[in-house]
C-alpha cells in the first residue's frame, strides 16, 4: 500500500512540475503558495494545465488598478519657512516651497494597493508651523477635484524641524 502510495505522489508531484497553468474555477493561479482547497475536483488536462473546480472557492480576479483615485491636500497654519517634502513607499513625491500654505498631491503613481508609509520632513524653523494632512479619494471634475477625506494627520514643524510618517491602506 505504501508503494502505491509514494507511485501515485512521485507521478502527481511530476506532473505538477510540468504543468503550464494552474487554473481554480476558471481563473489562474498559477504560482499559488499555502493553500488549502477541500471539496473539489482536479482534472490534468492534455497540456499539463491544472484545471480544479472547487464549488466553494470563489478566486477574485485582480487588474492590478486601484478602485480609487486617492489625493493628499496638505495645508500649514503660516507660510513655510524652508522646504517641506513628503515622500510616498520611500520614494520622494513633492517638495512644497518656501512660502506656501498648501498643496494637493494626486498619490495612485505613488500609491500600491493595500499598506502605504508617507513621510515628511522639513528643516527647523524659528516660529513653529502647524501641519494638515489629509488623505482621501476623489475624482477629477472640468478644472476640480471632488474630495472626500478618508484620513488625517497632524503635526509641526518646530526650533528641532519636523520629520514624521504615517501609514494609509489603498484599496
Amino acid at each position: 500500500m505504501k508503494s502505491i502510495t509514494l507511485a501515485l505522489l512521485l507521478i502527481f508531484s511530476s506532473v505538477i512540475l510540468c504543468a503550464a497553468d494552474i487554473f481554480i474555477n476558471g481563473v489562474k493561479v498559477t504560482g499559488i503558495t499555502d493553500t488549502e482547497i477541500k471539496n473539489c475536483t482536479v482534472v490534468i488536462d492534455k497540456n499539463g494545465n491544472i484545471l480544479i473546480s472547487a464549488p466553494d472557492v470563489k478566486i477574485l480576479k485582480d487588474n492590478g488598478k486601484m478602485a480609487k483615485e486617492y489625493f493628499a491636500s496638505i495645508s500649514f497654519s503660516a507660510p513655510l519657512q524652508n522646504d517641506f517634502v513628503i515622500s510616498v513607499n520611500g520614494k520622494p513625491a513633492l517638495t512644497i516651497a518656501k512660502g506656501e500654505t498648501e498643496s494637493l498631491l494626486e498619490l495612485n503613481s505613488f500609491f500600491q494597493k493595500g499598506e502605504n508609509l508617507i513621510s515628511y520632513s522639513s528643516l527647523p524653523v524659528q516660529t513653529p508651523v502647524k501641519i494638515k494632512i489629509v488623505i482621501g479619494s476623489g475624482q477629477k471634475k472640468d478644472n476640480s477635484i471632488e474630495f472626500s477625506p478618508i484620513n488625517e494627520h497632524s503635526g509641526e514643524i518646530s526650533a528641532l524641524g519636523a520629520a514624521g510618517n504615517f501609514k494609509f491602506n489603498a484599496e
